[in-house]
């Protein structure tokens, strides 16, 4: 795998990540949300650091969110994840952390902004719909919506944030075709719930305009 710490806190000329909103919210499918569709999930395998695919079908929205799901639950109890966001919120300026203490915003923005400038935006295999362990995620440098809500999720809940993932379907789409992440604040008690998408060119708490969005949902990741 190489030095995964690196290539989130090294690697300074990746590309950017995708330039138009568009790009993060092209529809995966011409198919209805209750046709059949296979998913690929790439989790560890346990050799050398290696990953073990896996594909399923999937029929709803839940089956999806269930692998999605489970991918963020593996990310946030890997010690590697929680490593890396720990060396990232403990970086020194001078004589004081970068990231204030106890300063919830500012460590979400440290992690987001982590994300965006070390992975890009890139569309999954031709004819598969690909779900990565966020270690791969890290190791690769590349995403799309769902993989960076993957990783994005699973560093903020291994420093002790709730999230929620939205799914939302754009105007003219024929199904579910965009998600993103929801990060709950103040953590223990969350009285409001921030966006954040990392897979297109804008900043932490932007997302769709209403004006773009027929319908979403949302899942809480327990």
């Amino acid at each position: 795998m190489g030095n995964v710490t690196s290539v989130l806190m090294g690697v300074s000329s990746l590309l950017a990540g995708a330039r138009w909103l568009k790009e993060g919210l092209t529809p995966k499918s011409k198919a209805k949300a209750s046709s059949l569709q296979a998913v690929s999930v790439a989790t560890p395998s346990g050799k050398g650091g290696g990953m073990r695919h896996t594909t399923y079908t999937v029929n709803t929205i839940e089956d999806r969110i269930r692998h999605i799901v489970g991918l963020i639950q593996k990310g946030r109890d890997d010690p590697r994840v929680r490593k890396l966001t720990a060396q990232l919120l403990s970086k020194k300026c001078g004589d004081e952390w970068c990231t204030p203490e106890k300063n919830a915003k500012a460590e979400v923005e440290t992690i987001f902004a982590a994300v965006r400038q070390h992975v890009r935006y890139t569309r999954d295999t031709y004819g598969k719909d690909l779900y990565q362990h966020p270690m791969r995620t890290l190791e690769f440098g590349a995403a799309d919506c769902d993989d960076f809500a993957i990783v994005l999720s699973s560093m903020i809940q291994s420093v002790g944030f709730p999230v929620k993932l939205r799914v939302i379907r754009t105007k003219g789409a024929a199904d579910w075709n965009h998600i993103y992440v929801l990060v709950g604040l103040p953590a223990r008690a969350p009285k409001k719930w921030f966006p954040l998408d990392a897979s297109v060119d804008k900043g932490p708490w932007w997302q769709a305009p209403k004006s773009m969005v027929a319908a979403h949902r949302d899942f809480l990741v327990p």
